[in-house]
């Protein structure tokens, strides 16, 4: 920082390091990082409690289901799968429904095995 001090007519140029404005500088700055960072691991940390690790799988239901006729040409069925409720999963039949956008295709969800169990990942459009 430069500051131009006036002493009876005669300009002296003085540099001044103001040592209190750089620390406060350097301060703030390791808070705002300190803040990124945490906020980083917060939010990253809330995926892992979405899913419900199950170590016996539910055994599909002995269901027939009758299909309805498509409502038009441009639907897909969506078969029979796991569904997330109320902390548990339970058996969700199948439905008719338009793709999201031309050419998309429906993966149907499946069970992955973890270390600790099996997740089922749940079905989404491609």
């Amino acid at each position: 920082m430069m500051w131009v001090l006036t002493v009876a007519g005669i300009g002296f140029r003085v540099i001044i390091v103001n040592i209190f404005i750089k620390s406060q500088y350097i301060f703030m700055k390791k808070i705002a990082n300190f803040i990124i960072l945490l906020s980083v691991l917060t939010l990253g940390g809330n995926k892992s409690f979405g899913q419900i690790i199950v170590r016996v799988r539910p055994a599909r239901p002995a269901v027939v289901i009758n299909r309805p006729p498509a409502p038009s040409p441009r639907h897909v069925w969506v078969d029979e799968d796991w569904q997330l409720s109320g902390g548990r999963y339970v058996w969700h039949g199948g439905y008719w429904t338009a793709p999201p956008r031309p050419g998309a295709f429906y993966v149907r969800g499946h069970w992955r095995n973890t270390r600790r169990g099996s997740i089922w990942v749940p079905g989404h459009w491609r």
